[in-house]
């Protein structure tokens, strides 16, 4: 089996790149679909906009053991709740669930966070990686070359050979 390259990594960042910003127009999309004020009904274009969301929640990964996770509510269930919390006028409630409305989107904003965290810890060890290749090759050749007049040129026997960073072509 293959060992996985640092880009097969970044490809699938890309990837992960994408349904995020899929899920987070979609996730704004939803939420300005949610109708103010008391309003019992379905809503096609909102329940289409919650069930895409759900269909790229799918593939969404877990970023060392978080899971992203998206709850949108049943239009019907909003318009109740706000008719309960309005009928026993508790305002801290009423905004207590007026902000859960925002919820998924505070879960992207999360996901988002980690995995941005994630990806430049990727890119950092990468590049600690190769820094210490190339270190490895500065004192495996440094005595050959200090031996050497200034005018030589430096012989192929005294340069290790490096495995070449796999590079896949552009599509």
């Amino acid at each position: 089996m293959k060992k996985p390259t640092l880009y097969d990594a970044l490809e699938q960042f890309e990837a992960i790149e994408a349904n995020l910003a899929k899920l987070e127009r979609l996730c704004g999309d939803v939420e300005s679909l949610i109708p103010t004020g008391i309003s019992f009904g379905s809503d096609p274009a909102y329940e289409d906009k919650c069930r895409a969301a759900a269909a790229i929640l799918e593939h969404m990964p877990a970023i060392d053991g978080w899971q992203l996770k998206l709850e949108f509510f049943d239009l019907d269930e909003i318009a109740q709740i706000r008719f309960d919390l309005a009928e026993i006028m508790e305002p801290a409630a009423e905004a207590s669930f007026e902000n859960s409305l925002q919820e998924p989107s505070r879960q992207l904003r999360e996901y988002r966070f980690r995995f941005n965290r994630k990806r430049r810890q990727l890119i950092r060890h990468a590049l600690d990686d190769a820094i210490d290749q190339v270190d490895r090759l500065i004192r495996a050749t440094r005595p050959a070359i200090e031996a050497m007049e200034p005018r030589d040129s430096i012989p192929k026997p005294h340069l290790p050979s490096c495995a070449p960073i796999s590079r896949k072509s552009p599509r």
